[in-house]
């Protein structure tokens, strides 16, 4: 495969990959949003042991880490780095004729890589609302959780904040896969709007 085109086996990888990640994500927080929930009787003073507090920490750690692949441009996974090679990249025959085959069958689906340009251009501009919360969550994982960094004064994400940022890639990882493989029924193309309660 050349480099200067994307092929629909790495679009399909692609999708794949990033599912697993927002699922990973997804169970983070809703962790940590049972950890914040007082259930049961006795439960305030038993989760101030140091066992939840490190598992508090290592769920954030998991879902800057997880944020990190997503968000960051040079990342293999990220939302920009996909958007960047199908606005920039041929198309291999395999993706051309699925786009076209699959828009017959539903007009929520690009049917050319003009289409699909145009709507991964609109998606990656859409990241600009959050540049602010991504840029803080870069800065946590670089100089806090990934490794000890220059700047050990990042500034701190809120739970709420880290959930605005899991249903922002969520809805964008929906979106993007509606205008590509829909109504497709693939195992990491069932819209993530469930919630999961683990503990």
């Amino acid at each position: 495969m050349k480099d200067n085109q994307i092929s629909l086996d790495e679009l399909e990888s692609w999708f794949s990959d990033v599912w697993h990640i927002i699922v990973d994500i997804h169970i983070s927080i809703n962790n940590m949003e049972r950890i914040r929930v007082d259930k049961y009787e006795f439960e305030e003073p038993i989760k101030r042991h140091g066992f939840f507090q490190h598992h508090w920490y290592q769920l954030k750690f998991i879902a800057i880490i997880q944020f990190y692949k997503l968000i960051k441009d040079t990342e293999e996974r990220s939302f920009t780095k996909i958007c960047n090679r199908l606005i920039n990249n041929k198309y291999t025959p395999d993706l051309k004729n699925h786009l076209r085959i699959l828009s017959e069958t539903s007009t929520l689906v690009c049917k050319d890589r003009a289409e699909l340009k145009s709507f991964v251009s609109q998606l990656k501009a859409s990241f600009e609302d959050k540049a602010e919360l991504i840029s803080r969550v870069i800065d946590l994982r670089n100089n806090i959780y990934a490794h000890q960094g220059k700047d050990n004064r990042a500034k701190a994400v809120t739970l709420a904040e880290l959930k605005e940022l899991c249903d922002f890639l969520t809805s964008a990882f929906n979106d993007f896969w509606l205008k590509t493989f829909f109504p497709i029924n693939l195992y990491y193309g069932r819209r993530l709007e469930y919630r999961f309660r683990l503990l």
